[in-house]
């Protein structure tokens, strides 16, 4: 139960980076004084994307690296995250009220928390993992609904916002210290292990994520950074209440790629009546903050997107890594970065009026084209599920037991077979298993010895032939 309690009140404090709106971190302290321009703003935001672009293929290509300091020092993770968030963020205020220093302090502020977010992630990815996907999604969701009430509670007791969000990667990065250091839980770290993520799902998640920053461009308008008081209340009270059914489903269902559609296709039509409710009423001259309701979804969609993420992790044992690199690329990199500072830099951010005749078709076409989604995921919807069940039913571990059983291997020569079709290496293996090395080398003579094959192509044949011979 403490576990819990840790784990729900410290991964609270790491959604401020979804909720600061677009232009994290620079939105992240911002003061409200109005100092930087919109160029200003998408030229650090863009540095920024650089960054975490840089940090993201040095996790992937370094995987094996990083994968050993999640799983065995994650107390040097959490102080690291301390150091460069807590760093990164001061500097970073203290940038946006100090002049003549702006540039320099804001990019090195900006690198900080670039840094500071691929190690956060990284390790509540890799708390998460370690139990199952039910208990992801229920403390995902709680922890996000506390992050919503909480930052009420700010806003309501007159406490300066910059103030929370200045500790937000203290406690997210200091929580992570409480926790055991090993994980027990077997990862694989292959780079093929990309292609077992549900893009079915996640590719139209990215779709409506990017929607809803076009859309507050085109609909709501520019805030510079900048959100008031009743602005964010218009977008955390709808979050607030999406947040709140999501997690009442996970408390009340098991999580399941049923359970992953029906939220998808939930928080599409809500994301539809958003955009609905601004588009009819826009002709009374709706003020700013009452429009901001119309991207309420986009956070809780981001939400969706990383338990999808997490829970296929956990399903098919792979690394926090593969879940924290599709996450951050997804969510920061593609519509962020493509709907926010691409669309300024190519204009469409001095041109485009909010009121102008141009915006309204931009959203009428944004609106049909989201309504046939929606309608073309309900049609098939149905079929998906049921070809996700015969997809699950046989996996590729079951496959491999299957195989084991009908040639005689004992148990810890069945779970080398899985690691090995698997593209896990023996010393990967050996780590994953906790055996030594030359024990590993003696359990695969013995699977080739069983199942008279010669090599690791050999073996991965076999068994790819026996699945389909079995569902034959």
């Amino acid at each position: 139960m403490g576990m819990r309690v840790l784990t729900v009140v410290g991964l609270s404090f790491l959604w401020s980076v979804l909720y600061s709106d677009i232009y994290f971190p620079l939105s992240f302290v911002f003061d409200g004084s109005g100092t930087f321009s919109q160029a200003d703003l998408s030229y650090f935001h863009t540095l920024f994307c650089v960054v975490l672009l840089c940090l993201l293929a040095i996790c992937f290509f370094a995987r094996r690296l990083i994968q050993d300091l999640v799983r065995f020092h994650a107390r040097a993770l959490a102080v690291a995250g301390v150091v460069t968030g807590v760093t990164g963020a001061f500097v970073l205020a203290l940038g946006s009220s100090v002049r003549g220093v702006e540039e320099v302090e804001i990019g090195a502020a900006t690198t900080l928390l670039a840094l500071w977010l691929v190690l956060v992630f990284l390790g509540w990815t890799n708390v998460l993992m370690r139990g199952s996907e039910s208990e992801m999604a229920q403390n995902v969701c709680l922890s996000f609904v506390v992050h919503l009430v909480v930052v009420s509670l700010v806003l309501l007791t007159g406490v300066p916002l910059v103030a929370y969000q200045l500790a937000c990667p203290l406690f997210a990065s200091l929580a992570l210290a409480f926790f055991p250091e090993r994980s027990e839980r077997s990862t694989f770290v292959g780079a093929q292990a990309f292609r077992e993520l549900p893009y079915r799902i996640i590719v139209p998640l990215w779709f409506f994520i990017f929607l809803g920053i076009v859309s507050t461009r085109l609909m709501v308008g520019s805030t510079n950074g900048i959100l008031t008081t009743d602005s964010r209340f218009m977008t955390i009270v709808p979050s607030l209440v999406i947040a709140g059914i999501m997690t009442v489903w996970c408390f009340a269902a098991t999580w399941s790629s049923d359970t992953e559609f029906s939220m998808f296709s939930f928080l599409a039509v809500a994301a539809v009546f958003g955009f609905v409710v601004v588009i009819l009423l826009n002709q009374h001259d709706l003020p700013f903050s009452t429009k901001r309701i119309a991207v309420a979804s986009e956070h809780c969609q981001e939400l969706l997107c990383f338990m999808v993420l997490v829970s296929t992790c956990i399903r098919k044992r792979l690394s926090p890594l593969v879940a924290v690199i599709a996450f951050l690329a997804a969510c920061f990199l593609v519509p962020r970065f493509a709907a926010n500072d691409l669309v300024y830099f190519a204009g469409a951010g001095i041109t485009l009026d909010a009121s102008g005749s141009m915006a309204t078709v931009s959203a009428a076409v944004i609106f049909v084209f989201t309504v046939l989604i929606v309608v073309l995921l309900m049609r098939y919807g149905k079929q998906y599920r049921e070809q996700g069940r015969g997809q699950e039913s046989d996996r590729l571990a079951e496959r491999c037991e299957r195989l084991a059983r009908t040639g005689g291997l004992s148990k810890r020569e069945t779970e080398t077979l899985v690691c090995l079709c698997e593209g896990m290496s023996v010393r990967d293996v050996a780590e994953t298993m906790c055996i030594a090395e030359s024990t590993v080398k003696t359990h695969v003579k013995h699977i080739y010895e069983k199942l008279d094959v010669h090599s690791r192509r050999d073996l991965s044949q076999l068994v790819d032939g026996y699945a389909s011979d079995s569902s034959a």
